[in-house]
């Protein structure tokens, strides 16, 4: 059975310096439909400059260079990404502990079987079916000292963002092992992919509890909802419908081009 995604994306729109930090967009590959996130952090220019490398280098390996496993190509792609970053804040006294998290999921969708998770950081996955949802993802992060005391006192919050530190993303260390595996996905599902600028600042239960049908509506309720709870970190959510479709699911997909929204440094 081929495949029919339909997308929804929602982002900040005001004029800070995070909104700068984001590239974003869903991609039309030889092995599926990749939809990807590289969240920069750091200061502003090495965070603009570390989610635009990472997004540019992946999107010109998985679009152009077809006869390799996704998944080895993938791996690939995200290694050199890392190099170039990690490369370009070690060679400019100007910035410094910059690097980007990324997430992504990959389609195909010609075969309804098997999607791949890319994943390097603590951005999430969520899987909505069947009226449950279902965190595909765990947090790249350890607790700093003070937190773990304070846990152990039964004080403070393993959500609080201020207890952690981020121990995986690209462009920090010369090397990284990116998490990538495969996933079943099947007719009616529905994928949420989002930032540490939704989930530091919203529960799972809050993102089930603001579900609706039309995507659009959904991904911006979640946006809304993170905003005010005080959310000013780079907060974008893309959400995938997945549905059956007569007609050839990369026929359908041939319109999608490269959007690379966020990256807005000029």
């Amino acid at each position: 059975m081929n495949i029919e995604l339909r997308f929804a994306t929602s982002f900040t729109i005001n004029d800070s310096i995070d909104d700068k930090y984001l590239s974003h967009g869903q991609l039309n590959t030889p092995y599926g439909t990749l939809c990807m996130i590289c969240n920069g952090f750091g200061d502003s220019r090495g965070g603009v400059l570390a989610s635009s490398i990472a997004f540019e280098i992946i999107r010109r390996i998985v679009t152009s260079i077809p006869g390799r496993s996704a998944e080895k190509l993938l791996n690939s792609a995200i290694r050199e990404a890392n190099k170039a970053i990690y490369k370009n804040a070690s060679s400019n006294m100007n910035i410094h502990k910059t690097g980007c998290e990324l997430i992504a999921l990959l389609i195909d969708t010609d075969e309804m079987q098997n999607a791949l998770i890319c994943r390097v950081g603590s951005s999430r996955l969520y899987r909505i079916w069947d009226d449950n949802i279902t965190q595909i993802t765990k947090g790249h992060y350890r607790f700093t000292e003070k937190a773990e005391q304070r846990l152990a006192d039964g004080e403070g919050s393993r959500s609080h963002s201020e207890n952690r530190v981020q121990v995986c993303s690209i462009g920090i260390r010369e090397e990284i092992e990116p998490e990538i595996r495969k996933i079943f996905v099947q007719e009616n599902d529905r994928y949420i992919i989002c930032t540490r600028g939704v989930t530091d600042h919203i529960s799972d239960t809050e993102i089930a509890q603001l579900y609706e049908a039309n995507a659009q509506k959904y991904a911006d309720n979640i946006l809304q909802c993170a905003g005010n709870h005080g959310s000013r970190n780079n907060p974008v959510v893309q959400i995938i419908d997945i549905n059956s479709s007569s007609e050839s699911g990369r026929e359908k997909n041939k319109e999608l081009t490269t959007s690379n929204q966020r990256n807005r440094s000029e």
